[in-house]
């Protein structure tokens, strides 16, 4: 007997079947060879010759191969079906299935730029101006698509888009120097005044309340002569006060209202207008100093008028008190039109002087 393929003892074998083939000479009718499987005589071979023999089984069994004299092998084993072979896939079509997904990859990642652009001018109309605090939306969108690229990859498109936008948008807020004309200095202070004429002061999550922005309403009382400065790379809207006093804040609602000089402002805006002013000023210094000498002249000339009339009324000569009573009358009437005559010319210099 010369064994060519035979199962190994405790052999764990992953097939569908059992193969023995072995080679048999010497054999007769009286006496033959068998093959037992799990106990049962599943082959007799009583001639000589090459043999092979194919069994579909699964699980554990036994197979012996013997005479009725001896044991020529003998083995203990299992079976079980092989894995599936793994698919195959052409290559054809798994172009064509790399090209469908990277359509789809780059149509959600258009749609997430589309939604995520819009967020950023949103965002910055809310803010009215730029902040840090408007970029965290955006860094998480960011950090998620990140840590999970297979399901969130679009978050990135989304957060990269929105804080571009937002960045790049204009603001809805300007700031605004409030100079204070105290005597002897000027003070100054910037706000930053949105289109809807409140002071952003803040942001943060401790005005959550609010839409994370802290707002105060501002009045501006008198503004008529708006100014605009440049300087150092800015504009800046320019309100003149005189005093601080007249900058009040309101405890309860955090109104704050600016009673501006239109008189300061007008000066600063209107060309010339300082140069006028001293001109103005030199002319009335010389008309008060001529009209303090014609004033003297006139109580000069009133004197003695006075007195000449007083020559010619001869009080002092007069005999009777009936004459006296007469010469008083008509010396008192010429003296009331002397006074009137007097006070109506002062009041036309007064007029002109003050003109």
């Amino acid at each position: 007997i010369h064994v060519f393929t035979y199962p190994g003892d405790g052999a764990k074998l992953e097939q569908n079947s059992v193969i023995v083939q072995v080679a048999v000479w010497g054999v007769e009718s009286d006496r033959p060879v068998y093959l037992f499987l799990d106990g049962e005589e599943a082959v007799r071979i009583e001639t000589p010759g090459y043999y092979r023999y194919e069994w579909q089984l699964t699980g554990s069994h036994h197979l012996t191969f013997r005479d009725d004299y001896m044991i020529f092998k003998t083995a203990e084993f299992s079976i079980a079906p092989p894995p599936p072979a793994p698919p195959s896939v052409y290559v054809s079509y798994m172009e064509e299935q790399l090209e469908n997904q990277r359509i789809q990859v780059f149509t959600v990642m258009l749609i997430a730029t589309l939604v995520g652009t819009p967020t950023g001018g949103y965002l910055k109309r809310k803010t009215k101006v730029f902040t840090e605090w408007a970029l965290v939306p955006y860094g998480v969108c960011l950090l998620a698509g990140c840590m999970r690229l297979d399901q969130f990859y679009p978050l990135i498109p989304l957060g990269v888009s929105g804080a571009i936008s937002y960045i790049l948008a204009g603001g809805y807020a300007g700031e605004t120097l409030v100079i204070v004309a105290e005597e002897g200095q000027l003070v100054s202070h910037i706000y930053t005044m949105d289109d809807e004429d409140h002071i952003v002061q803040g942001f943060g999550p401790r005005y959550w309340r609010t839409g994370f922005i802290d707002r105060a309403k501002i009045e501006l009382i008198d503004h008529r002569y708006p100014i605009e400065f440049k300087g150092f790379g800015r504009k800046l809207s320019c309100i003149l006060v005189a005093g601080e006093k007249n900058i009040e804040t309101d405890s309860v609602t955090g109104k704050i209202s600016v009673k501006c000089s239109p008189a300061l402002a007008k000066a600063l805006t209107k060309r010339g207008v300082i140069e006028k002013l001293e001109q103005k000023l030199a002319d009335i210094n010389y008309r008060s100093i001529f009209m303090e000498r014609a004033l003297n002249g006139v109580v000069s000339s009133i004197i003695m008028d006075l007195e000449s009339l007083m020559g010619e009324m001869k009080i002092d000569q007069i005999s009777s008190v009936s004459e006296a009573r007469v010469r008083v009358e008509e010396a008192s009437k010429k003296i009331k039109e002397q006074f009137l005559e007097a006070e109506n010319l002062i009041k036309v210099e007064e007029n002109e002087l003050v003109g």
